[in-house]
């Protein structure tokens, strides 16, 4: 990655949930967020998360990792999907 400069070192993640009924029928909810590779490590890397110190969201100057946990979950592709789902969750208990 060194070789890159700041406009090749794009990058996104990716989450799905799926949501299966007891039928067997099934929903996708998908959570992406887009940014960027920085070139040095910033911030303390959270167990199992090492990929916070080097992606910053678009839009942002910090990386995940500089972020603490608030910033970081408003934004993050996990509860990006965990907000759809806890939409459609909401939209199919409106008649109880």
């Amino acid at each position: 990655m060194a070789k890159f400069n700041e406009n090749k070192r794009g990058a996104c993640f990716k989450l799905v949930i799926v949501l299966v009924s007891p039928e067997g029928k099934s929903i996708m909810f998908k959570g992406e967020i887009n940014g960027k590779i920085t070139k040095i490590p910033a911030g303390r890397p959270r167990s199992g998360l090492e990929y916070d110190t080097i992606f910053i969201p678009s839009g942002h100057k910090k990386t995940f990792a500089q972020m603490n946990w608030v910033q970081k979950n408003k934004i993050s592709h996990r509860s990006i999907a965990l907000k759809k789902l806890k939409l459609f969750i909401k939209s199919i208990n409106k008649g109880y």
